[in-house]
Order: C-alpha cells, then structure tokens, then sequence
C-alpha cells in the first residue's frame, strides 16, 4: 500500500503542532511555582515582584517587557486565566519592563498573592507573595532627646561664664588726699579735709600749674563705694561722682556709675586716683 505525499505531510503537521503547543508540567521551588510552554514566537517569560505589606495598596515589580501582570487572591486555573480569583492587573513597560498593579484594598498580614505576568497564549510565569506587617521606625525619637540634652548643656554652660564680678572697694569717707595717674606729664591731687574743705591743683613733671578749685564740699552715699560729691565755689557748685575700687583708690565716674573721661589741659583720658599717704600733724583725715 502506498502513502500519498498528501497523507504525510498532514500527519507532520499534527505532529509539530502537538510537540510545540503541548503546556509544560508545573514546577516548585523556594521563591514560586512556574508553569510556562515555548513557542517559536514567544520569548521566555520571566518576573520579579517586590515585598507587599498589609498596608500596600500596590504591587510592584519587573518582567519581560509588555507583558500582562495579573494578581490573584488564590493560585486559581492551571493557565493563566484564574476566573473569578482575579484581583487587578496591568502592562509591563515596554521599555524597563517595570509594572505597578493598583489593588482596590490592603490585605492581612500572611494571605498569599498570586502574581502572574502572561506572554501570549501559553507562554506564562507566577510568583506566590506573602503579605507581611510594615517595619517599625524608631530611630528619629531617640536622635532627637540627644540633642535636645546637647542644647541644654550649652546654655547651662554660658550662663555661668557670662556671670563677672565687679570691681568695688567701700570706704566709710571720702576724705583724704588723692593723686591722679600721669597723662603727657599732667597730673592732680584732690585733697577733701575733715573740716569739708576741698582743692584741686594740676601738676606737670612734678610742678605746680595752676589750681582747678577751691571751696567747700559735702558727701553722701547709700552703699559704701559708689560717693556724690557736691562742691561749692562762692555760689556755683559742681558735682562729682566716685566709684571707690579699694580704700586706697578710685575712678571718677557719672551718676550710672560709668567711668568719665577727664582733660587736664592734654587732651582727654581715664585717671586713677590713688589716696597719698599724710603725716599726723596734717588737717587731712587718713583711713
């Protein structure tokens, strides 16, 4: 008996088509089980997903580029098509093949997703996703009560080097004789005698120049170191106001105890006057 030309080549064709189209067996391993069938058309089909939390609303991840990613809520169907365990799906990019399937609700903590990304007809790849619980993040509160300690110290620390002690000396009067420190060769005494009288003489390079007054003065004083000064002058009077250091010295200075400038005939400049040490026949009172 012989075989048509006809007859063969129609029993190769059923052949290929059944070699070719036949689905593969399912597989198993540690990250998802993976069913797919080649065709001489379809490229391996191929897919990664991202870890999903019980308050993600999206699952993310990449596959072969332009393929169809679908989620299940079980395993579903031996083919890609799961009926009525559909969730969501959407297209990979053609480019990265990265995908984003929008989901319509979070889910617990363990339910098992089902991640398909589809190529064709037969060609297919899932991935099983468990839902976890989202990561706790505690390191920012403890940062932040270190530095807040930091501040603390600081302020703490310039309060105590901003405090100064100032310099005040207390005397029980200010009578006595008193030189000035030199400026260009000029100096004064003053000279406040027991009986309320006072002078005021300038000197250069030792001599005598000319006197700056003479009359009669009265004192007063709250706390000891800080003393008014009212000196009279046939009818004019004239105050002043000394900020006692020791017993022993003082600086002339304004009613807000700051220190004056004084001009005896070179120019202006700060004085300090010291009290000058008198026999005890001398009218002058000594401390």
């Amino acid at each position: 008996m012989q075989t048509s030309k006809k007859l063969i080549s129609g029993l190769l064709a059923t052949v290929t088509a059944v070699s070719l189209f036949a689905p593969a067996a399912l597989g198993t391993n540690s990250q998802a089980t993976v069913a797919q069938a080649a065709t001489k058309k379809a490229a391996k089909t191929t897919i990664a997903v991202d870890g999903v939390t019980s308050s993600a609303k999206k699952v993310t991840g990449t596959a072969t580029k332009g393929v169809k990613v679908t989620v299940y809520a079980k395993k579903g169907a031996k083919d890609s098509n799961a009926g009525k365990s559909k969730i969501a799906s959407a297209t990979a990019s053609s480019k990265t093949g990265k995908f984003t399937v929008k989901l319509p609700k979070t889910y617990k903590k363990g339910t098992d997703l089902y991640v398909y990304a589809t190529q064709g007809k037969y060609s297919y790849m899932y991935r099983i996703v468990k839902v976890t619980a989202p990561k706790k993040a505690t390191a920012k509160k403890t940062t932040t009560k270190k530095t807040t300690a930091k501040k603390t110290a600081t302020k703490k620390t310039t309060a105590k080097k901003t405090t100064a002690k100032k310099n005040y000396g207390k005397v029980s009067s200010v009578a006595g004789t008193w030189k000035s420190s030199s400026y260009k060769g000029y100096y004064t005494k003053w000279t406040l005698t027991n009986g309320k009288k006072i002078t005021v003489k300038r000197y250069k390079s030792g001599a005598k120049t000319k006197t700056l007054l003479n009359g009669t003065y009265t004192a007063s004083s709250s706390n000891k170191h800080l003393w008014k000064v009212d000196a009279k002058v046939g009818k004019k009077t004239e105050n002043f106001y000394l900020r006692f250091r020791s017993s022993k010295t003082f600086y002339v200075v304004n009613s807000k105890n700051v220190r004056l400038k004084e001009n005896l005939g070179q120019g202006a400049n700060y004085f300090t006057y010291t009290k000058v040490a008198t026999s005890s026949k001398s009218n002058v009172l000594s401390f």
